[in-house]
């Protein structure tokens, strides 16, 4: 008699996690703008700004250094730079987020690591990440690494003269002890 097994998944798959239609592989590293109809799953490196009408999975390994615009978003691995999500980011345990967030529902893991502002909205607009990428500095590649960038936010329309003289502005109104060091409360 022959006994035949048949492997059965309770697991719920939404269908836009089956229309994943780009994998970014482990071992590729890209720059530039990338735009997907469905969903991406990124297990590589991305340097520029990642379009979605789908989800943008970040696997474990994955890494994203620019800003996102998706319909939904999980964070397994690394991102560096804003996100504008129209339904729901979710960071995994082994998530790490360093930016800002712009999305109806947010779920954080216990062990993930979030550096940023949220904003609940329940109307997301997303900006043009054209108008974004050309206002800010772009990370470098050099021999398949990133290298690092001047990473200081300057608001759009500011121009980096003045954040310099309003740093060198507060440090000479910043409470100083009889060394000319700062002093952390002020009069001591």
């Amino acid at each position: 008699m022959k006994r035949t097994t048949t492997a059965v998944s309770t697991t719920s798959v939404s269908p836009d996690q089956r229309a994943v239609s780009t994998i970014i592989g482990e071992d590729t590293v890209i720059g530039g703008t990338i735009t997907v109809e469905n969903s991406i799953r990124i297990e590589g490196s991305i340097i520029g700004s990642v379009t979605a009408n789908g989800t943008v999975t970040i696997s474990q390994n994955g890494k994203i250094t620019g800003n996102v615009v998706a319909g939904n978003m999980v964070v397994a691995g690394t991102i560096e730079g804003d996100m504008w999500v129209k339904e729901k980011v979710t960071a995994e345990s082994t998530g790490k987020i360093f930016g800002d967030i712009t999305t109806k529902k947010l779920t954080i893991a216990e062990d993930a690591l979030f550096q940023g502002m949220s904003i609940m909205s329940r109307e997301v607009e997303a900006p043009d990440l054209e108008k974004l990428t050309a206002n800010s500095a772009q990370p470098k590649i050099e021999n398949g690494k990133v290298q690092p960038q001047n990473s200081s936010k300057i608001p759009a329309g500011i121009e980096k003269n003045a954040v310099n003289e309003h740093a060198q502005q507060s440090q000479k109104e910043s409470p100083k002890d009889e060394k000319g060091k700062l002093s952390k409360w002020g009069k001591e």
